[in-house]
């Protein structure tokens, strides 16, 4: 080779690609999971795969960790676009489950503007292969995974690879534009240089638009990654009634408000859940009492659209060897965070049905036992029915909220082939009742005769192989791989009732964003940011200043007694110290223990209290309405001493209205009888006192003299004695304190509130995702 033919050893480089050096470019952002990082808006996928427009130190940040309970948080301060701004992130695993939450924190003076992102990366093999793409709002646009894209609005993403069989999901709470850009690297091969794919990156990512007034300083975004094949529901949640809101009348009492309080936290928790309920047109009942205190029910006709939407699926259940059409309507409830949670229910009122059948999900525990036992049927049956015409195929918990649900495990039964440990693997029940008369129990024979077909006959459930009886909450518990009872001292209870079975047990809680009153949400939200997503916030109430607290607690009260006072014409006073007492009208509940002795009480509580109660009696239930015929009587009887009202037609506004007005939360039960109570745990939650007998939640929440009080001894419950101890609190602690030790009453207010936070639905979920959605 001579001097003219000489050249520089780059020029004798070949490349398999044609402008293969005009792609090379040195990448200064590192490939890390879930790195935060700033833009200016206006950024492509197509820019960041070439530079790095960097405007934050995120990416350079050395995170704290903390491992929580059921949880990892990561933290760091650092900077965005020039502004001081702090990240806090927690991962929460749940099964195949990762949940991600992030929140920004704009700790400058300035808003903060602009685009934030969160670096996912995915090495798949192949960049450019038809088994391997991504999936956009859950569909298949073409997309391999060499593309470079720009989408946005994108509620979901999908990364598909058929070859190994798997697939992860990303559910963006807030939709996300979603940059992706394939990642590549040049090798030598035998012909020369070539590119080679290594993976891709995905950034979702949001305008933060982080200001800096009042509590709007910070922002949180979140996501949750499932990996599988199947639809994202995992999780379904049955139950006879539930409250949701005082709209829909779908619910009674106690069952069905925790069953709503239940769904609103786990969407906070951003669970993959669905629910299936029955669709009441008639609802419960409107209760009308007159001025003896005799309670009349009407039943105002419900029209579900367009509040509910008519779902698709038509389908048939084979009863009283007849095909029965049922179909469903749906509510999609959303979190804080934007999760949405389905609840469907299920109606049977169609013109394609026969009269008799039409009306079996009319009304809330009506009819007889041939009909609870048709609707029971509907939504076991038939909620299963449904689940599987939506496409809803990758369930692994079936969770029974009471043993009205349990026809379902009889369909997994067939469907599993008589597998019993297989139905097991799969279901869950929960028991919130320890009287005997909750647990709904029928005749085989009966039973046999409306559901011809369905019921096998190989199952070794004890009532049956006994006693001939289909024993409903024995039945949820043979083919549950756990159970719980709702508080600590139920669970002791249930277990004993059903000693053949494992019960363990989870403490209700209370979604406390709906049951904290209007004023007291607004003081929250100046004094403790935050406390909405996060309930542990309410341990700092004692920086609120007292005049403020009572402030709050006396605009609850006069809403509540102006109310009262419209319904009554009793003239209730804000003066005075006002008891609340609002349960259903049963005789456990014992309404009537505080008028055992009714010339004590007088010389007590004339000039001092005023009591508020509320509450329904079961239409078949004689003794439930004799209950409210003798307060009325005892109101009428203590007239111009003691005002004593009743408000008729208790639900779930009249609820928030009286747990959050009143002074002292009242509660009798005969221990141990009362399986959670989640009316204190509201009181308590807006500052009111509980005074209790040492039932339920109360025995795990009690702080005598501190929060509230405990009445009468957990070792020798009887009416006599707990009504004596009732009359000596009120008469020495309860009324002393609230008239001439008013620092001691805030302070009482104030720890009601600290303890009101270990007992919100947030926490009861969190339970949930740790003892039983996370267990295989």
């Amino acid at each position: 080779m001579n001097a003219e033919q000489s050249g520089s050893i780059h020029d004798q480089v070949l490349a398999k690609e044609t402008g293969l050096e005009t792609m090379l470019v040195i990448d200064s952002a590192p490939r890390a999971m879930f790195q935060d990082r700033f833009f200016d808006a206006g950024q492509t996928a197509e820019i960041l795969s070439r530079t790095n427009p960097e405007k934050g130190t995120f990416i350079e940040a050395c995170y704290r960790g903390h491992q929580q309970k059921d949880h990892i948080r990561f933290s760091a301060n650092g900077q965005a676009f020039g502004l001081d701004t702090a990240i806090d992130k927690s991962i929460l695993v749940a099964g195949d489950q990762v949940r991600f939450r992030i929140r920004i924190t704009n700790l400058s003076d300035r808003a903060l503007k602009g685009v934030y992102a969160s670096e996912f990366n995915v090495s798949l093999l192949s960049g450019h292969s038809p088994d391997r793409y991504y999936e956009e709002n859950g569909r298949n646009n073409g997309h391999w995974m060499d593309a470079v894209l720009n989408d946005r609005v994108l509620e979901s993403l999908a990364i598909v690879n058929e070859w190994d069989g798997f697939r992860i999901t990303f559910y963006y709470k807030e939709p996300a534009a979603c940059w992706r850009y394939p990642v590549f690297t040049v090798n030598m091969s035998e012909s020369g240089f070539e590119k080679v794919y290594q993976g891709s990156a995905i950034l979702p990512n949001w305008s933060p638009r982080v200001k800096t007034e009042g509590n709007k300083n910070n922002r949180i975004l979140s996501s949750v990654g499932i990996m599988g094949n199947d639809a994202p529901i995992r999780i379904a949640y049955f139950s006879a009634e539930i409250g949701i809101s005082a709209s829909l009348p779908t619910y009674s009492g106690g069952l069905g408000v925790l069953a709503g309080d239940h769904i609103k936290a786990a969407a906070d928790a951003e669970l993959p859940m669905c629910a299936v309920t029955l669709l009441y047109k008639e609802g419960y009942f409107q209760q009308r009492l007159d001025t003896r205190g005799f309670q009349t029910e009407t039943y105002t006709r419900f029209d579900p659209e367009p509040l509910l939407v008519r779902e698709k699926p038509l389908f048939t259940l084979r009863l009283r060897e007849r095909n029965v059409w049922v179909q469903a309507y749906r509510y999609d409830y959303t979190g804080i965070t934007g999760h949405t949670i389905p609840l469907y229910f299920l109606d049977t009122d169609l013109d394609e049905n026969f009269d008799d059948d039409r009306i079996i999900t009319m009304r809330l525990y009506s009819g007889d036992k041939n009909h609870r036992i048709l609707q029971e049927a509907v939504l076991g049956f038939g909620g299963m029915k449904l689940l599987n015409a939506l496409g809803y195929s990758g369930i692994e918990t079936f969770h029974m909220n009471e043993g009205h649900c349990s026809f379902l495990t009889l369909d997994l039964y067939e469907r599993f082939n008589h597998d019993r440990k297989h139905v097991q693997s799969r279901c869950h029940f929960t028991t919130h009742t320890p009287v005997p008369a909750g647990h709904d129990h029928f005749n085989l024979d009966r039973c046999a005769k409306l559901l011809y077909g369905l019921l096998p006959m190989d199952l070794g459930l004890p009532s049956m192989v006994q006693n001939s009886r289909m024993h409903m909450t024995e039945l949820g518990l043979y083919f549950s791989r756990s159970a719980n009872g709702v508080s600590r001292l139920h669970g002791e209870v249930a277990q004993q009732q059903f000693p053949e079975f494992k019960i363990d047990y989870i403490t209700n809680g209370v979604y406390h964003p709906y049951w904290v009153g209007r004023s007291l949400r607004e003081l929250f939200d100046l004094r403790l940011p935050g406390w909405r997503e996060d309930p542990e916030k309410l341990l700092g109430v004692d920086s609120i200043p007292a005049e403020e607290l009572m402030k709050a607690h006396e605009s609850l009260q006069d809403f509540l007694l102006g109310y009262a006072n419209s319904q009554t014409q009793r003239a209730l006073s804000p003066d005075l110290l006002t008891i609340g007492f609002a349960r259903r009208a049963a005789g456990y509940k014992r309404a009537r223990l505080l008028f055992r002795d009714p010339d004590r009480l007088a010389r007590i509580g004339q000039g001092q209290v005023q009591i508020i109660f509320a509450g329904k009696a079961h239409p078949k239930d004689a003794l439930g309405k004799q209950i409210i015929q003798d307060i009325v009587a005892m109101s009428n009887r203590f007239f111009g001493r003691i005002k004593i009202v009743f408000l008729e037609n208790y639900n779930m506004w009249l609820g928030r209205l009286i747990t959050s007005g009143v002074d002292v939360w009242l509660n009798t039960p005969l221990r141990p009888n009362e399986a959670s109570g989640t009316s204190g745990m509201k009181a308590a939650l807006n500052g009111i006192p509980n005074l209790s007998i040492v039932d339920g939640w109360w025995a795990e929440g009690c702080r005598h003299g501190i929060n509230g009080w405990g009445i009468g001894s957990p070792d020798h419950p009887d009416d006599d004695s707990d009504a004596d101890h009732l009359y000596t609190l009120l008469e020495k602690d309860v009324i002393p304190t609230f008239y001439e030790q008013p620092e001691t009453w805030v302070s009482l207010m104030r720890e009601s509130i600290k303890t009101g936070v270990e007992f919100t639905a947030h926490r009861m979920v969190r339970d949930y995702i740790a003892q039983v959605y996370s267990r295989k």
